[in-house]
């Protein structure tokens, strides 16, 4: 079975069916995934694009984007990295009005036993979130 790690652009095709040819393939992919056909990997390299894309090349809501990167952390299908991870960075998204980055970084340092060297003062509110 084939293996792949999914760019952004991938995904950003199906969602914003900018370009008919490249969406339907991105679709094929996913089917072929569902399908068992084949393995796609998602990582947080590729979220943290999706999600800067979305908000700063096409002014994509918030909410909007939550939903996006939530549905491919817990779709079945893909091979998601460190999916309870990103699950856990994309739920501090969501509560709090720091950047995705910011809570994927949060995240992961919790996870490790660890904490965030920084000047900034937004991770002080994640400690709370």
């Amino acid at each position: 079975m084939k293996k792949y790690f999914l760019d952004s652009n991938i995904y950003l095709r199906f969602i914003l069916k900018d370009d008919p040819g490249l969406s339907s393939k991105a679709r094929q992919y996913f089917l072929d995934a569902k399908n068992g056909k084949s393995k796609l990997f998602l990582t947080s390299e590729a979220l943290i694009e999706i999600n800067y894309v979305l908000q700063k090349v096409y002014s994509v809501d918030k909410k909007e984007i939550i939903r996006h990167l939530s549905a491919l952390v817990r779709a079945p299908y893909f091979e998601v990295v460190e999916r309870s991870l990103l699950a856990k960075a994309v739920r501090l998204y969501e509560k709090t009005p720091i950047d995705f980055v910011d809570c994927l970084l949060f995240a992961r340092a919790k996870s490790q036993g660890g904490e965030v060297l920084t000047f900034d003062q937004d991770f002080k509110r994640l400690e709370k979130a």
